[in-house]
């Protein structure tokens, strides 16, 4: 396997959330949380006591898959196969999964039953699905014979709908619902400062290499989190801005561009291509139409090429590791906060980030990086990396980020420890599931 340098690449893309911006993930698992039991009690008339509860850290895990006929949380391996289930917040016992999965366990997803979690912002919609189940079977067998306010439904896939809803109002307008305020009023209680990534944001276009930020959030929402998390100045660390891309079809679909002014929020009527001479932020588009513009702009600096370098890095498995690897051929760096766990456990390991005084505010309550935080093994779900218990098998997401990404990291601010065009290598100790390195042929 070659060695992997930052700095081979014309282009490198980033992903916004959990990648560029980094969250302190028991604070935003605890809001996410709020939000959705606030919006099931308040608007769609779900029990008073739901909210008497508090979110399980432990049993939130990124990656769960729901099946929503059943009431049930699935952790599943690379084959399809179920490695660990829960019936609401309930273990299901081998026994249960045959009975239910059959005696291959294998399960029809991607379909309509089944609903993944592949990022920290949907990792608390498991609590409460599970927490809505364990009340919904309790109501169902008259364990509280005494309920003034039963469930709406005693349908598990309408309760999922009503949680997605939930979500949805969330997240679907700056203005609206109770995530984007919290978030606007404190950021500091759930952002982490990034100065050692601007410094290497900086390090690279001093290299040569020019940086997108391509983002699936609004505007107003990155400039909320970019402002926080790297200064004012933020958008000139970029060569290119393009928010609301709406991955994975950004890497398949032919949708236009427009324009888009950060200090008003006005966008342009809407355009099949762009120049970079005419402008630099843009919203929604493709990358087809993308690549065509960059190598337009590329040829007219340097001349002619069939063919530009091309990276991008994100947190998100599905739509930035494996979609633009897979349709577009680009190489791609997978975040897995859950490798900062293994650090200690493999033969290799990270340089450490030197924090300076002007910088140690950022991180005071840094949670020490512990599995608090983002556990990669816990007693609800076991390894993030692992699909069974044996060490040949592989969950799912990590099955798929291992066929598609070429490099593994834990964090951008990990990766900024090193030079800028320090060669990864590959490592000699458990390179698939804990090493920088990892791609296979799948």
């Amino acid at each position: 396997m070659e060695d992997f340098r930052f700095t081979d690449f014309d282009w490198i893309g980033f992903d916004l959330d959990h990648t560029l911006v980094r969250y302190r993930l028991r604070a935003l698992h605890e809001l996410i949380f709020d939000c959705l039991v606030s919006y099931l009690v308040d608007d769609l008339s779900y029990p008073q006591r739901l909210k008497q509860n508090a979110v399980r850290h432990e049993f939130v895990k990124k990656g769960v898959v729901v099946d929503t006929y059943n009431g049930n949380l699935l952790k599943l391996d690379g084959s399809m196969r179920v490695a660990r289930a829960f019936h609401g917040s309930r273990r299901m016992s081998d026994a249960d999964v045959e009975l239910v999965y059959g005696g291959e366990r294998v399960v029809d997803y991607p379909s309509d039953q089944y609903s993944s979690l592949p990022t920290y912002f949907e990792a608390a919609c498991a609590d409460v699905f599970a927490l809505i189940v364990d009340q919904r079977d309790s109501d169902a067998s008259r364990t509280y014979p005494d309920a003034t306010d039963p469930l709406p439904s005693s349908d598990y896939l309408n309760c999922w709908r009503h949680i997605v809803t939930a979500r949805d109002h969330s997240f679907c307008s700056f203005t609206v619902g109770r995530y984007f305020p919290a978030v606007l009023g404190t950021p500091s209680k759930y952002l982490r400062k990034q100065p050692h990534v601007r410094r290497w944001l900086q390090g690279l276009r001093k290299h040569g290499v020019k940086l997108l930020l391509l983002t699936n959030s609004m505007a107003d929402y990155t400039d909320l989190l970019m402002k926080f998390s790297y200064g004012d100045d933020w958008k000139d660390l970029f060569d290119l801005i393009v928010v609301h891309a709406k991955k994975p079809h950004f890497f398949v679909a032919d949708n236009h561009f427009a324009a888009v002014e950060f200090n008003t929020l006005e966008l342009s009527s809407p355009r099949a291509s762009i120049s970079l001479d005419l402008g630099t932020h843009y919203s929604g588009g493709n990358a087809r139409a993308l690549l065509a513009a960059l190598i337009e702009h590329h040829a007219r600096l340097h001349g002619p090429v069939d063919n530009l370098k091309m990276c991008y890095v994100g947190d998100h498995i599905s739509y930035d590791v494996e979609a633009p690897s897979k349709h577009m051929k680009w190489c791609t760096v997978g975040i897995v906060e859950e490798l900062e766990d293994l650090e200690t456990e493999t033969s290799w390991s990270l340089p450490d980030i030197h924090v300076s005084e002007t910088d140690a505010d950022a991180d005071e309550d840094d949670e020490k990086r512990t599995n608090a935080n983002h556990p990669s093994d816990n007693e609800a779900w076991g390894s993030f990396f692992a699909g069974h218990d044996a060490e040949d098998s592989l969950s799912y997401w990590a099955h798929t980020s291992l066929c598609h990404a070429s490099l593994h990291t834990p964090s951008l601010a990990r990766i900024a420890g090193f030079p800028v065009d320090h060669a990864f290598r590959p490592s000699d100790a458990s390179v698939d599931i804990a090493g920088h390195f990892g791609r296979r042929g799948c």
